[in-house]
């Protein structure tokens, strides 16, 4: 046991160490790396917050769009970055807790990133083509189970959250068999639904549009609550109680920031969410709803729904890719 005299200086050290680092941030301009395309969801909304950091920063804070293995060429670059807070990870729930599960991955995201602010929430919706002659759950898992042919579904790819929405529901409804069709991102997935390739499919703002236009039929949500864009649909867990599929988006930084910065990054996102015209432009972003937690109990969410989805994959039996 080190003598209380050490003990003292080592706290002073690291609480000096902390307060020089926070004085110097940030020195340079912060990159906010979104793993996927621009226009998508996340890109849209990681920009609406990256514009109001720079305010509150003094620094520019930039997007970059590292898309591309399921998000995990982004979360590589921050893996690599240092560990100073000027790289950011825009995470996406599935990146961080699904696709460790399906994927070799050159780093551990519970272990070589630290929550730093929860941003926003969304669920799903399931849609199906017009001319499947459906209009609630209870009828498309009727039709699902009595057609002679499986009703083919699209999703963004293997192991996405639009596929295990799916396939939890065809096992808490029992139906036995179903063709899974991915397309490469959601758009394309519901492009597909529309032009009549596959019957229906699990998805978030790509479909929303869509159905509000009447070019698809909505028929359940996945959220634990209604939708406050789409009030008039359901959500499974009404049938199904306990059904529960939503999407968080947050802030990520690599492991070993000083805890300094994370807390002032933290207080500045929570500021952004505080105000009313932040919020209405990143509702409009994408259909999503504001999502502020404190930084310990996001942290928390993050390890929870890692475990609840490998339990999930592990039961369902999916693998992805080992290449990246």
């Amino acid at each position: 046991m080190l003598p209380r005299r050490s003990v003292l200086t080592l706290l002073f050290m690291a609480l000096f160490s902390n307060g020089i680092a926070l004085a110097q941030y940030p020195s340079r301009p912060v990159r906010i790396v979104v793993p996927f395309l621009p226009g998508a969801a996340p890109d849209l909304l990681a920009r609406l917050v990256a514009d109001g950091l720079s305010k509150k920063l003094g620094q520019p804070v930039v997007v970059e769009n590292k898309s591309g293995a399921n998000g995990n060429i982004g979360g590589e670059d921050i893996a690599r970055s240092p560990a100073d807070g000027h790289a950011l990870l825009f995470a996406v729930q599935a990146s961080i807790v699904i696709s460790p599960h399906l994927y070799k991955l050159p780093y551990d995201p519970l272990k070589d990133f630290v929550a730093v602010a929860s941003l926003a929430s969304n669920q799903y919706l399931l849609a199906v083509n017009n001319d499947l002659p459906v209009r609630t759950l209870n009828e498309f898992v009727d039709l699902a189970k009595q057609s002679k042919q499986p009703l083919i579904y699209s999703s963004s790819g293997i192991g996405s959250q639009q596929h295990l929405a799916m396939e939890i529901l065809m096992k808490r409804a029992g139906i036995p068999r179903m063709v899974h069709i991915p397309y490469k991102g959601a758009s394309a997935a519901a492009a597909a639904m529309m032009a009549g390739e596959v019957v229906a499919g699990f998805s978030g703002s790509a479909v929303y549009e869509p159905v509000k236009a009447g070019r698809l039929r909505g028929i359940a949500m996945t959220g634990r609550a209604r939708s406050e864009t789409l009030p008039q649909i359901p959500t499974i867990a009404e049938s199904y109680p306990g059904y529960q599929v939503e999407v968080w988006f947050g802030l990520m930084a690599r492991t070993g920031t000083p805890d300094a910065i994370v807390s002032r990054l933290s207080e500045a996102v929570k500021d952004l969410l505080a105000q009313p015209d932040f919020v209405k432009r990143m509702q409009s972003s994408g259909s999503v709803d504001v999502l502020d937690l404190p930084r310990a109990e996001f942290a928390a969410l993050i390890r929870a729904d890692y475990e609840k989805y490998g339990r999930i994959i592990s039961e369902l039996g999916l693998t992805g890719s080992s290449e990246q």
